[in-house]
């Protein structure tokens, strides 16, 4: 009861002297409980970026834990600031995280779980290491702590990929970033920046850019066959579903601008086919879902009758100008060229959104046929295809 007030405290400071004050008044309370109000106060932090107010906290914590180190030292790192500080705190949570043995298992845990979630932790602290030592330019440095991330996460996180493909480019190993970056593009494991690495490596080895066109073709080769295999697999479900969970619902009308300060207002497109997608750059099956989200988009593109509207809601950063420029480096950064609109967390309460990402397609009498919530994979592209086709019919 001595700390119930902190959990309706939005301001960040006066959160932590009421935990402040409840850990000198009664010294004995739960560990555990310390435990987590003192990691909470680091998110908290965090995401405000106040990191000396961040690292005060975590430096308090009873049992130091790897997962808030690297998250302290992510956000640093991703935001430039005081990389050399960031570099000692993801170092440190590297060590936490080598450091954790088979007695720290939860008893609900299955072994294999908990072997795959100790290998992802330790991946998630070296690719973070890792980017800090690019960042500074240590691109010696960078390469071998790259590379056990890689094989730590096994080539499953395109972030830490395009960073080790970078380290191995700078160090002049363009071979083997060449062979790694086609490896991650048949996988469907890359980003636009590992692109851009990866031609600056055809580059360094042939003196031109000529065989990066190869990489270019095999990726649309094999992001096409991942949507063309998922579309058959799912093709039974997806036709249920469109049959099945078809919507009658008005939506709701709002007016949001984009970053150039120009104005949408969802019944201006009525007579139109219109895709509000809701979706923050933290969210990590919003941007799994997007390269899928780009290829529908360039499909219907030059349809007048089919409108993407992307909304950026419930972002952890503070001020509008902050979102709106954290939003198109995102967007610039990987290439993508759906519109976005900017939503002051308002838009996605009166749709009743519970989590993101959720896409809602609304038909050209402006009624919401269909909702979808999360991220199911390449059979969204399927999924939206059928749906956007079948509401230009009617």
């Amino acid at each position: 009861k001595h700390i119930r007030p902190y959990y309706n405290e939005q301001n960040t400071d006066a959160a932590a002297e009421i935990i402040r004050t409840a850990f000198e008044t009664f010294p004995d309370l739960d560990e555990e409980l310390k435990q987590t109000q003192n990691e909470n106060l680091v998110y908290r932090y965090t995401n405000e970026k106040q990191f000396d107010k961040a690292e005060e906290w975590l430096m308090k914590l009873p049992k130091p834990n790897g997962v808030y180190y690297n998250y302290l030292a992510r956000t640093m790192v991703d935001d430039g600031t005081n990389l050399e500080k960031a570099s000692s705190l993801a170092q440190k949570a590297v060590a936490l995280n080598r450091a954790i043995t088979p007695g720290e298992k939860k008893s609900y845990m299955r072994q294999s779980d908990f072997e795959s979630d100790t290998k992802n932790k330790l991946g998630a602290s070296l690719g973070t290491y890792g980017n800090a030592l690019l960042k500074m330019e240590k691109y010696g440095e960078a390469e071998p702590v790259l590379r056990e991330a890689y094989e730590a996460n096994n080539g499953a996180s395109p972030d830490i990929n395009q960073r080790y493909v970078s380290a191995l480019t700078k160090n002049k190993q363009f071979e083997k970033a060449i062979e790694t970056g086609l490896a991650c593009i048949n996988k469907q494991k890359d980003n636009a920046m590992l692109l851009d690495n990866l031609k600056e490596a055809y580059i360094g080895r042939d003196g031109s850019d000529k065989k990066f066109s190869d990489a270019l073709a095999l990726k649309k080769k094999a992001f096409e066959e991942v949507i063309t295999k998922a579309g058959k697999e799912h093709a039974e479900e997806i036709e249920k579903k469109i049959k099945e969970e078809r919507m009658n619902k008005p939506a709701v009308d709002f007016t949001l601008n984009d970053w150039d300060g120009k104005s949408v207002t969802l019944s201006a497109l009525k007579g139109k086919v219109v895709i509000v997608d809701f979706w923050a750059t933290w969210c990590g099956p919003c941007k799994q879902s997007f390269p899928y989200l780009q290829y529908v988009y360039e499909k219907f593109q030059a349809n007048e009758n089919v409108k993407i509207l992307t909304l950026n809601t419930w972002e952890r950063i503070k001020g509008d100008s902050a979102i709106i420029e954290n939003a198109q480096k995102f967007m610039e950064t990987n290439k993508y060229t759906f519109p976005v609109l900017f939503d002051k967390n308002e838009v996605v309460g009166h749709y009743e959104v519970e989590g993101i990402p959720t896409k809602f397609i609304i038909d050209k009498q402006g009624k919401v046929a269909y909702k979808s919530i999360g991220f199911d994979g390449a059979m969204m592209v399927e999924e939206m295809v059928q749906e956007i086709e079948l509401l230009l019919k009617e």
